[in-house]
Order: structure tokens, then C-alpha cells, then sequence
């Protein structure tokens, strides 16, 4: 909009309810005190998208006119009432036609305290004549839609880890970092893209899975694919498990995987065990055969025996009687 545009435009609204709705009767609530036309020329809000309150309707809820100068207080009306949203104060009586001042938004607003705003005076001194306070509803000084700009409004702060930084704040490139912003104005979106990058020199970036999939196939060679043309799970991973006498295990380092048969080898420690058994049984090998050597010798002596008696028979000849 032009200058001449626009001042033709507030000058225009000095003689027309602009910015209350044209239907309503901008009076207060006792009925003493009405808005004059030349009082406002233009108001402009900056208000989030979502206020926490539902749909509603923002409104000029007082006007305070006292020695010097004009308090203009702004509220929010929705099925939860009226939620006071800020003012627009200290506006000089004798201030230049068509002068601006900023809005202050009030601090127990919630999310409507991120509101900002500003306000165009017409004739400031039209009011000088009815001092007081002046209370309205917004049935009686509700806003016209369009000077109402629903967006983010701003940001309170950004935070890094337990860090909240506010103010002046620069995002600059570090090591394999790339930052760029790009305005689309059909949209009128600004977006900035903090990419990473594999590369120093920063031509290969990182922005999504493909891109990261690509750098590390350069970097350590093709990943795994599948095992036995079976692939992996939803997540990528491989799950290899035992079953019966299979055990499947790693190294304390994690670098390997190890598969044994359990069922395959002695289950107690040779040393402990096992040879201490092997030594038991040599021992009882030689006693046993110490044992069958003297058997053996006494089967032979009880043999010697009992042919000598059948001698001793014969020969006396116990055999004829």
C-alpha cells in the first residue's frame, strides 16, 4: 500500500466505526460514553493461531481517558469469558494525527501474551472532554476480523541441552554443518534447513535417510542386506537366536558373534574333574588286576591241592573200599 493509499484509507476511518465492526454501537456499558469515529484510525494484532481458548472474538474492553493521555485495553472474548490479552497505553492527547504506539500485551494472558500489535491514533483529543474509565463488551466493540493476523508470533527462546538462550541469538555453520534458509512467498514461510554434511568440504549432505544410507556405503561399504536371502525387521536389525544344543553368543569386545554346541563338549573343567577321575580309575584298574593275579594264583594252588589228594587216595586205596 502506498503512502497516499494509506492515508487516504485512515483518513477514511475518522469517519467510520473502522476497526469495531460497522454494526456495533462502540458504547460503554452504562451507555455515557461512546467511541468517536475520529479516535482510531487503524489497529493491527499479531496474535498466535492458537490461543488455548477456542474460537472467539477480540474486542476493546476500556478506554481510560485521563490528564494528558489515553489508555486503549484489548481483551478476548471466548466460552471461557473474557481474558484480558493487554493495552495500548500512554497515547498522548496532543500526539500527531495518524501517530503509532505499540502494543503491551499482558503477562497472565497465556498464550494470547505473545501478542503484539499496533495502533494508529486519529484525533486523540476527541475524548479529552469525558475523562474516566470506560468499560465495554464485545457486543458493543468487537474488532473487525481483518485486523487480527492469527500466526507464531515469536519465539520465547531457544535451548541446547539445560541451556535457554534469549535475545540476539546467531546460528552459524561448524564443522560438517550446513545452514540455509529459504523464503517461499506464496506461502510467505521462511524455512531454514540445519543440514549435516559427510564431507569437509561439504558436498555430500545428510538430509535424509537415503542421503545417509549413501555416505555410509561410501564410507564403510555395503550394510547388510539379509542372511540367507532372509531380510531384516521393520527397524533393520538381525535377531539370531539358539535353539536345542545351539548357543549364540558374543565376545566381551562385541566385535564377534560366537555359535557353539554345548551338548558337544564335556560339561565340567578337565582339570578340576575330570583328570582327578581318569587317575581314580587307572588306580582301580591295577587293583583289580593285582585282585584277579592273586585269584588266579589261588585257583591254581586249590587245583595243586586237589590233585595231590587224589594221589593220596590212590595210593592208600581209599578209592576200593
Amino acid at each position: 500500500m502506498s503512502a497516499n493509499t494509506l492515508e487516504e484509507f485512515l483518513n477514511e476511518n475518522l469517519h467510520r466505526n473502522y476497526p469495531i465492526v460497522d454494526s456495533m454501537p462502540a458504547s460503554d456499558t452504562t451507555g455515557s460514553f461512546t467511541i468517536p469515529t475520529e479516535l482510531i484510525a487503524d489497529i493491527q494484532l499479531t496474535a498466535p493461531s492458537d490461543t488455548g481458548l477456542g474460537s472467539g472474538v477480540y474486542f476493546i474492553s476500556a478506554v481510560r481517558v485521563m490528564g494528558y493521555t489515553i489508555e486503549i485495553e484489548i481483551s478476548y472474548r471466548s466460552s471461557s469469558g473474557d481474558t484480558l490479552v493487554g493495552i495500548f497505553g500512554a497515547i498522548p492527547m496532543d500526539g500527531e494525527l495518524f501517530s503509532s504506539y505499540d502494543f503491551s500485551a499482558d503477562s497472565s494472558g497465556g498464550l494470547l501474551s505473545d501478542t503484539t500489535g499496533t495502533v494508529i491514533m486519529g484525533k486523540a483529543d476527541a475524548a479529552k472532554l469525558v475523562p474516566g474509565e470506560w468499560k465495554f463488551d464485545h457486543n458493543s466493540t468487537g474488532l473487525v476480523p481483518t485486523v487480527i493476523e492469527n500466526q507464531l508470533t515469536k519465539f520465547r527462546s531457544i535451548q541446547v541441552d539445560s541451556s535457554i538462550f534469549t535475545g540476539n541469538i546467531v546460528l552459524e555453520e561448524g564443522e560438517n554443518v550446513s545452514i540455509d534458509a529459504d523464503y517461499d512467498p506464496v506461502s510467505d514461510i521462511t524455512t531454514i534447513r540445519i543440514s549435516a554434511t559427510e564431507s569437509e568440504s561439504g558436498d555430500i549432505f545428510l538430509v535424509d535417510d537415503n542421503s545417509i544410507l549413501d555416505a555410509l556405503t561410501v564410507r564403510y561399504g555395503k550394510p547388510v542386506t539379509n542372511i540367507n536371502n532372509i531380510p531384516p525387521d521393520s527397524s533393520g536389525n538381525f535377531y539370531i537366536r539358539g535353539a536345542d544344543c545351539v548357543a549364540v553368543d558374543t565376545l566381551a569386545s562385541g566385535a564377534s558373534v560366537v555359535i557353539t554346541n554345548p551338548c558337544g563338549k564335556p560339561c565340567c573343567d578337565e582339570e578340576t574333574y575330570l583328570t582327578p577321575v581318569y587317575d581314580s580309575l587307572n588306580t582301580l584298574n591295577a587293583k583289580y588286576a593285582t585282585v584277579e593275579s592273586f585269584y588266579r594264583s589261588a585257583l591254581d594252588a586249590l587245583s595243586t591241592l586237589l590233585s595231590r589228594l587224589k594221589d593220596l587216595e590212590n595210593s592208600v586205596g581209599f578209592g576200593g573200599m
